[in-house]
Protein backbone atom coordinates (compact mmCIF):
# COMPACT_ATOMS: atom_id res chain seq x y z
CA UNK A 1 0.00 0.00 0.00
CA UNK A 2 2.87 2.38 0.73
CA UNK A 3 4.32 1.84 -2.74
CA UNK A 4 0.91 2.35 -4.32
CA UNK A 5 0.38 5.53 -2.30
CA UNK A 6 3.72 6.92 -3.43
CA UNK A 7 3.01 6.12 -7.07
CA UNK A 8 -0.60 7.36 -7.02
CA UNK A 9 0.34 10.59 -5.24
CA UNK A 10 3.11 11.29 -7.75
CA UNK A 11 1.24 10.42 -10.96
CA UNK A 12 -2.44 9.96 -10.17
CA UNK A 13 -4.64 6.90 -10.33
CA UNK A 14 -4.69 6.66 -14.13
CA UNK A 15 -0.93 7.20 -14.40
CA UNK A 16 -0.01 4.01 -12.55
CA UNK A 17 -0.43 0.39 -13.63
CA UNK A 18 -0.68 -2.84 -11.66
CA UNK A 19 2.64 -4.13 -13.03
CA UNK A 20 4.45 -1.02 -11.83
CA UNK A 21 2.91 -1.24 -8.36
CA UNK A 22 3.90 -4.90 -8.09
CA UNK A 23 7.45 -4.23 -9.27
CA UNK A 24 7.86 -1.31 -6.87
CA UNK A 25 6.44 -3.33 -3.96
CA UNK A 26 8.40 -6.46 -4.83
CA UNK A 27 5.29 -8.63 -5.08
CA UNK A 28 3.61 -10.63 -7.82
CA UNK A 29 0.36 -9.72 -9.52
CA UNK A 30 -1.40 -12.76 -8.02
CA UNK A 31 -0.39 -11.54 -4.55
CA UNK A 32 -1.86 -8.09 -5.20
CA UNK A 33 -5.03 -9.63 -6.64
CA UNK A 34 -5.32 -11.99 -3.67
CA UNK A 35 -5.35 -9.12 -1.17
CA UNK A 36 -7.07 -6.38 -3.16
CA UNK A 37 -8.82 -8.08 -6.13
CA UNK A 38 -7.79 -5.27 -8.50
CA UNK A 39 -6.15 -1.89 -8.83
CA UNK A 40 -9.52 -0.39 -7.90
CA UNK A 41 -9.64 -2.52 -4.76
CA UNK A 42 -6.14 -1.41 -3.79
CA UNK A 43 -7.06 2.24 -4.35
CA UNK A 44 -10.23 1.91 -2.26
CA UNK A 45 -8.33 0.14 0.55
CA UNK A 46 -5.72 2.89 0.49
CA UNK A 47 -8.39 5.58 0.87
CA UNK A 48 -10.16 3.70 3.64
CA UNK A 49 -6.95 3.38 5.65
CA UNK A 50 -5.32 6.74 4.99
CA UNK A 51 -8.39 9.00 5.24
CA UNK A 52 -9.49 7.70 8.64
CA UNK A 53 -7.30 10.06 10.78
CA UNK A 54 -8.36 13.12 8.77
CA UNK A 55 -12.02 12.11 8.98
CA UNK A 56 -11.72 11.89 12.77
CA UNK A 57 -9.85 15.21 13.06
CA UNK A 58 -12.43 17.01 10.92
CA UNK A 59 -15.36 15.44 12.74
CA UNK A 60 -13.82 16.54 16.04
CA UNK A 61 -13.14 20.12 14.93
CA UNK A 62 -15.97 21.10 12.57
CA UNK A 63 -18.49 21.87 15.30
CA UNK A 64 -19.86 25.40 15.48
CA UNK A 65 -20.53 26.82 18.95
CA UNK A 66 -22.38 30.09 18.34
CA UNK A 67 -21.18 33.26 20.02
CA UNK A 68 -22.42 35.93 17.57
CA UNK A 69 -21.95 38.63 20.19
CA UNK A 70 -18.17 37.97 20.28
CA UNK A 71 -16.40 38.02 16.90
CA UNK A 72 -13.24 36.36 18.28
CA UNK A 73 -15.14 33.44 19.83
CA UNK A 74 -17.76 32.86 17.15
CA UNK A 75 -16.84 31.61 13.66
CA UNK A 76 -13.08 32.17 13.86
CA UNK A 77 -12.14 29.38 16.33
CA UNK A 78 -13.84 26.61 14.39
CA UNK A 79 -12.34 27.74 11.07
CA UNK A 80 -8.88 27.89 12.65
CA UNK A 81 -9.25 24.40 14.13
CA UNK A 82 -10.34 22.97 10.77
CA UNK A 83 -7.43 24.61 8.95
CA UNK A 84 -5.04 23.33 11.61
CA UNK A 85 -6.49 19.81 11.24
CA UNK A 86 -5.75 19.88 7.51
CA UNK A 87 -2.31 21.43 8.03
CA UNK A 88 -1.34 18.91 10.68
CA UNK A 89 -2.56 16.08 8.47
CA UNK A 90 -0.69 17.39 5.41
CA UNK A 91 2.52 17.64 7.44
CA UNK A 92 2.11 14.10 8.80
CA UNK A 93 0.95 12.50 5.54
CA UNK A 94 2.29 14.57 2.62
CA UNK A 95 1.92 11.83 -0.01
CA UNK A 96 -1.70 11.14 0.90
CA UNK A 97 -2.44 14.85 1.13
CA UNK A 98 -1.22 15.25 -2.48
CA UNK A 99 -3.58 12.42 -3.46
CA UNK A 100 -6.40 14.09 -1.54
CA UNK A 101 -5.72 17.44 -3.20
CA UNK A 102 -5.76 15.75 -6.61
CA UNK A 103 -9.11 14.17 -5.76
CA UNK A 104 -10.59 17.50 -4.68
CA UNK A 105 -9.74 19.09 -8.02
CA UNK A 106 -10.22 16.03 -10.29
CA UNK A 107 -12.93 15.99 -12.95
CA UNK A 108 -16.14 14.54 -11.61
CA UNK A 109 -16.21 11.74 -14.20
CA UNK A 110 -12.66 10.55 -13.57
CA UNK A 111 -11.88 7.05 -12.31
CA UNK A 112 -10.21 8.48 -9.20
CA UNK A 113 -13.36 10.39 -8.24
CA UNK A 114 -15.60 7.42 -9.00
CA UNK A 115 -13.52 5.27 -6.63
CA UNK A 116 -13.06 7.84 -3.84
CA UNK A 117 -16.15 10.05 -4.19
CA UNK A 118 -17.32 9.31 -0.64
CA UNK A 119 -14.18 10.96 0.77
CA UNK A 120 -14.62 14.09 -1.31
CA UNK A 121 -18.34 14.20 -0.49
CA UNK A 122 -17.66 13.71 3.22
CA UNK A 123 -15.68 16.95 3.31
CA UNK A 124 -18.22 18.97 1.33
CA UNK A 125 -21.11 17.58 3.36
CA UNK A 126 -19.35 18.27 6.66
CA UNK A 127 -18.66 21.88 5.72
CA UNK A 128 -22.10 22.40 4.21
CA UNK A 129 -23.51 21.39 7.59
CA UNK A 130 -21.00 23.60 9.42
CA UNK A 131 -21.94 26.64 7.33
CA UNK A 132 -25.66 25.84 7.65
CA UNK A 133 -25.22 25.93 11.43
CA UNK A 134 -23.37 29.23 11.16
CA UNK A 135 -26.12 30.63 8.93
CA UNK A 136 -28.61 30.19 11.77
CA UNK A 137 -26.66 32.81 13.72
CA UNK A 138 -25.58 34.87 10.71
CA UNK A 139 -28.42 35.46 8.28
CA UNK A 140 -26.12 36.80 5.56
CA UNK A 141 -24.81 33.23 5.11
CA UNK A 142 -28.23 31.69 4.39
CA UNK A 143 -28.34 30.14 0.94
CA UNK A 144 -24.56 30.29 0.55
CA UNK A 145 -23.65 27.09 2.39
CA UNK A 146 -22.62 25.16 -0.75
CA UNK A 147 -20.54 28.05 -2.10
CA UNK A 148 -18.90 28.60 1.29
CA UNK A 149 -18.04 24.89 1.56
CA UNK A 150 -16.37 24.86 -1.84
CA UNK A 151 -14.61 28.18 -1.23
CA UNK A 152 -13.35 27.19 2.21
CA UNK A 153 -12.01 23.84 1.00
CA UNK A 154 -10.44 25.45 -2.06
CA UNK A 155 -8.75 28.07 0.07
CA UNK A 156 -7.38 25.50 2.52
CA UNK A 157 -6.01 23.27 -0.21
CA UNK A 158 -4.53 26.21 -2.08
CA UNK A 159 -2.76 27.61 0.95
CA UNK A 160 -1.42 24.25 2.07
CA UNK A 161 -0.36 23.28 -1.45
CA UNK A 162 1.75 26.40 -1.77
CA UNK A 163 2.87 26.12 1.87
CA UNK A 164 1.62 29.55 2.82
CA UNK A 165 -0.22 28.34 5.91
CA UNK A 166 3.17 27.88 7.57
CA UNK A 167 4.05 31.46 6.66
CA UNK A 168 0.72 33.07 7.52
CA UNK A 169 -0.67 30.63 10.06
CA UNK A 170 -4.12 29.08 10.29
CA UNK A 171 -5.64 32.13 11.97
CA UNK A 172 -4.52 34.48 9.20
CA UNK A 173 -5.99 32.14 6.58
CA UNK A 174 -9.26 31.89 8.54
CA UNK A 175 -9.46 35.67 8.92
CA UNK A 176 -8.89 36.11 5.18
CA UNK A 177 -11.75 33.72 4.47
CA UNK A 178 -13.98 35.46 7.00
CA UNK A 179 -13.25 38.84 5.43
CA UNK A 180 -14.87 37.51 2.27
CA UNK A 181 -17.93 35.94 3.88
CA UNK A 182 -18.77 38.83 6.18
CA UNK A 183 -18.14 41.69 3.77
Amino acid sequence: MNCALSLFSDRGYDGVGIAEICTEAGITKPTLYYYFSSKDGLYRALWEKEFKPLRQALTDTAEYDPHPEDYEQDVLPVLVMVIEAYTTFSDAEPAFFRLLAALMFAPDGSAAVALAREYRNFQFDLFRTLFANMARAHGNLIGKEELLSASFLGMIFSYISIKDTAHFGAEAVARQFMHGIFS
